[in-house]
């Protein structure tokens, strides 16, 4: 006796007497490009996702400098900005080169602190912060390949039960660096005015921030009120001007090449943005990484995972070329 299977549809019930009766109901209906997965049979798996679209060509002019810098030139940053290598999105080139120049002459030369700051709130209740994040970048060393980066992350006391769970990943307990700082609130805004002061007003400094723009509107809700001729630099902005698509924190890490883990814990959210935002500001990593040459980003997926992807190899060549070795 064949076994039954029965799928509920919207507006009936279907008897499927086997995988092949199905698939013949399924092959009738009309190919429009769409699948009801309400109707898949659980014999059956989704189709693949269509191909991402082709990158588009890229100017003679990148191709020259990208071998240039290859081979060991180091280009200055007057002659960065004007090569007339930039491909940006159509209709919007005068805008991303505005933006572009404005964030890289504000951290080079190196010669003022770089801070950048990321909040966590309750997903329920947007007011309440649980978490602040600190990453700072003082005047270093010309001749130093390695940035000293000095990482905070505070807890609010007060909010410290409050858990983030339907909507955006809790990785309170997870902080990089080691150690988290739990503080009253009263004391925390304190402590995050004199080191705002410090590293932006008296000296000047640059704030970094993943859509700066809601890191000060929790400033303000907090009492913390920051000039208005501040210097920032915004790493979402940055990322649109390259691609289009998902450009969220976890999104620009990935196509930067950037290893990261445990993201939505403001102290790693702050470090991470500060790494994000130095390369997209350092001429070097913007051409080897493509960043001058405007693409379709990929599709948004949102991943609340901190795993890697294991691919077995069968073709050892490759790999070695894609290493170039």
């Amino acid at each position: 006796m064949a076994r039954q299977t029965y799928i509920q549809s919207r507006s009936k019930t279907v008897s499927v007497e086997s995988k092949t009766r199905w698939r013949k109901i399924n092959e009738s209906r009309p190919s429009d490009g769409k699948v009801d997965y309400k109707m898949m049979s659980k014999f059956e798996k989704p189709p693949p996702p269509p191909p991402p679209p082709p990158p588009p060509p890229v100017s003679a002019a990148y191709k020259t400098l990208k071998e240039k810098l290859l081979q060991g030139y180091k280009i200055g940053m007057d002659e960065y900005l004007s090569n007339n290598h930039f491909v940006f999105e159509k209709g919007k080139q005068s805008t991303s080169m505005a933006v572009l120049c404005h964030a890289v002459r504000l951290v080079h030369p190196r010669d003022r602190p770089v801070l950048a700051l990321d909040f966590e709130s309750h997903e329920f209740q947007p007011s309440k912060v649980t978490e602040i994040g600190i990453a700072i970048l003082e005047n270093a060393p010309a001749d130093t390949r390695v940035p000293q980066i000095k990482p905070l992350h505070i807890v609010i006391r007060e909010n410290i039960m409050l858990r983030n769970r339907k909507y955006v990943i809790d990785n309170k307990d997870h902080f990089m660096n080691g150690k988290t700082l739990v503080m009253a609130k009263a004391d925390a805004i304190q402590l995050l005015g004199r080191i705002l002061n410090k590293y932006l007003v008296q000296h000047a400094g640059v704030l970094i921030g993943h859509s700066v723009s809601a890191e000060i509107r929790y400033l303000a809700n907090l009492g913390i009120h920051l000039p208005r001729d501040l210097n920032m630099i915004d790493t979402l902005a940055m990322g649109r001007i390259s691609k289009s698509g998902g450009n969220s924190l976890r999104a620009c890490l990935r196509y930067l090449g950037i290893p990261h883990g445990y993201l939505h814990n403001a102290g790693n959210d702050a470090y991470y943005t500060l790494l994000a935002g130095l390369s997209f500001c350092d001429p070097t990593t913007r051409v080897l990484q493509g960043l001058d040459q405007w693409s379709e980003g990929a599709k948004a997926v949102k991943v609340h995972h901190d795993k890697s992807d294991f691919v077995v190899v069968e073709n050892v060549d490759a790999i070695a070329q894609e290493w170039g070795v």
